[in-house]
């Protein structure tokens, strides 16, 4: 009986030390992997806020995400909640991203409120409200070998997806999902900056904005002794657009003109503002005389030329554009607008769909 009693007590006491030992373990265990995933989140937050661009910044999340998922390829689609529109913003990996052209979607709110996973597999997307919010996205996911999608929130806001291909099935998502809400709160601060100076039906800068950069331009433009150019336009017979055809449409007409003119522009030096209705600013930083010229054409044919869609009658869409030269044409900022402006009358007055420069008399301040 004493014998059995102390084998019974001996298998106790193997069995508390090892109970013992394994929580050891588990706790010593959690305690550095918890570690590590603060010194990456800390790694990540500390990159992100030296970080002053959108495509800077979607470029650096997805960066930083691939690499800790161990997934090769990827790529990052920011929702416009303004537009309901889904884009590729950048990319790795992706061999052909003409297969992610621009989404416009159902109100998205309804989808993003019943996400209950930090990653979600492709197969688990297949579902009715997914396809009406975001139609053709699953399958332009899978023809690319994209097999997951992690969601970026704020507050119950989509601001987009991160899209990574199978490597990344074994990824801790204890880690993932803090990653995933530290991306969605830098994006978001983005967002509430772009607001204040985006125009909400375009997306291009608003008269604020504008009015601020052509300043800053100007200053820069005295620094560096280089020429400044300023085209204006506005549509040509946008009322009779909207009384004829409704003003969704001419709502329609105004987003599809402001992609057309930024595929026109340099990115990163033009800036491009609607200042009011039909009423559009471009300001070109070191250009000259024929440069802008050039450059007043080249938006003048694009848009003449671009197949505005919902017109039943397949109208045409055109615009008059004046040009202004800073110093040639004058010495300050207004007189600088005023004659952009006096070049637009005169575009209009000359038969519409064309584009003017200012006189070429100098203006002394």
């Amino acid at each position: 009986m004493g014998t059995v009693l102390f084998t019974a007590g001996i298998l106790a006491l193997i069995v508390n030390l090892f109970i013992f030992f394994l929580a050891y373990y588990y706790h010593t265990h959690s305690a550095k992997k918890n570690k590590e995933v603060l010194k990456i989140l800390s790694a990540f937050d500390q990159g992100q806020e030296e970080i002053f661009d959108l495509e800077k910044l979607t470029s650096y999340i997805l960066t930083f995400l691939l690499k800790v998922t161990g997934s090769p390829r990827g790529g990052i689609f920011l929702y416009y909640r303004q537009r309901n529109e889904l884009r590729l913003a950048s990319s790795q990996g992706i061999e052909n991203t003409n297969s992610f052209p621009p989404l416009f979607t159902e109100n998205a709110g309804n989808w993003a409120l019943q996400v209950s996973k930090a990653l979600v597999p492709l197969h688990e997307l297949n579902t009715p409200l997914f396809e009406k919010t975001f139609p053709s996205f699953s399958g332009r996911l899978k023809k690319e070998k994209l097999f997951y999608l992690a969601a970026l929130m704020e507050k119950n806001y989509l601001l987009g997806f991160v899209a990574l291909d199978k490597e990344a099935v074994n990824l801790s998502l204890d880690l993932l999902e803090p990653l995933s809400n530290m991306a969605g709160k830098a994006l978001e601060s983005f967002y509430l900056y772009e607001t204040s100076v985006t125009d909400e039906t375009t997306g291009l800068y608003n008269k604020r904005f504008f009015r601020q950069a052509l300043q800053a331009e100007l200053l820069r433009s005295n620094r560096y002794q280089q020429p400044l150019g300023l085209l204006t336009f506005d549509i040509d017979d946008f009322k009779k657009i909207n009384d004829t055809y409704g003003h969704p449409q001419g709502d329609r007409v105004l987003k599809e003109l402001a992609l057309c003119v930024l595929g026109c522009l340099r990115e990163g030096i033009d800036i491009a503002a609607r200042t009011g209705g039909e009423e559009f600013y471009v300001i070109l930083p070191a250009t000259n005389l024929e440069q802008a010229a050039k450059a007043g054409e080249r938006i003048r044919e694009a848009i003449s030329q671009h197949p505005f869609p919902g017109f039943p009658d397949h109208r045409k869409v055109t615009i008059s554009l004046g040009i202004a030269v800073y110093p040639f044409h004058a010495k300050d900022e207004e007189s600088l607008i005023g004659l952009a402006d006096k070049a637009l009358y005169s575009a209009k007055g000359g038969g519409k769909n064309r584009v003017c420069m200012a006189s070429e008399s100098r203006i002394t301040s």
